[in-house]
């Protein structure tokens, strides 16, 4: 039966002794940036994850950033957009980083493959763990795909394998740095079932990838909050 979009699970509350309300920082793209689906995960954590009351998000996302952009090697515009967050992370004591990077990887003018889109992810996740002290879970939210009603379709659709395409292997990059034992109770996945629903209901994306703020922006919170609950619930905080 198809899950009405209107109607978004209790996230799995975290239950356990009184603490400090935790910090999450984002990194992300103009998804994270728009800062419609930052609130709207802050708001269901905040109900359903965090006895301890409300969780504060620092959100650092950045509008048309890709994996590459955010190695601790980037020059130009993309020059310190990792240390600048890691640095905006350490000032607010953040906890549980999430990452949702990819979309636009899958560009033509980007073309990042599946193995350097991985490298580049660990690349990150490496960094965050040696340079952010409070640091204790990172969380990877699945990378978004274009729907065929996006403006800017064209620049995805026409690439050597579709951006579509392209996004799946990422989430199958996702999952392997998922099962790499290095990363046990420190790196945590999330959920897609976001993205199915807005492939059922287009209307929820007006341009065709972007939430908007209500319900379009609820969907994808929801998805993103299952897999920071589950961290908040194995973290000692």
């Amino acid at each position: 039966m198809q899950s009405d979009p209107g109607i978004v699970p209790a996230v799995e509350r975290h239950t356990g002794p009184a603490q400090e309300p935790p910090v999450v920082g984002y990194i992300g793209d103009s998804i994270s940036e728009q800062n419609f689906v930052v609130p709207a995960t802050t708001a269901f954590l905040t109900a359903n994850a965090s006895p301890a009351g409300s969780i504060s998000a620092i959100n650092r996302g950045a509008s048309g950033r890709t994996t590459r952009s955010w190695l601790p090697s980037g020059v130009g515009s993309e020059a310190g957009l990792l240390s600048n967050a890691e640095a905006a992370f350490n000032a607010a004591g953040v906890t549980i980083v999430s990452i949702m990077l990819g979309t636009n990887d899958s560009k033509i003018t980007e073309n990042i493959d599946k193995a350097s889109y991985k490298a580049n992810l660990v690349t990150i996740i490496d960094h965050l763990f040696a340079n952010v002290p409070t640091l204790r879970k990172v969380v990877l939210q699945y990378a978004a795909s274009p729907t065929t009603t996006y403006s800017g379709n064209g620049d995805f659709a026409n690439s050597p394998i579709s951006g579509y395409t392209r996004v799946l292997q990422y989430h199958a990059a996702v999952e392997e740095i998922l099962a790499t034992s290095g990363y046990s109770g420190r790196v945590y996945g999330s959920s897609r079932s976001g993205y199915d629903l807005y492939a059922a209901n287009p209307p929820l994306l007006p341009d065709g990838i972007h939430p908007v703020a209500g319900e379009s922006a609820s969907v994808l919170a929801h998805a993103w909050a299952q897999g920071i609950s589950s961290a908040l619930a194995e973290t000692d905080l």
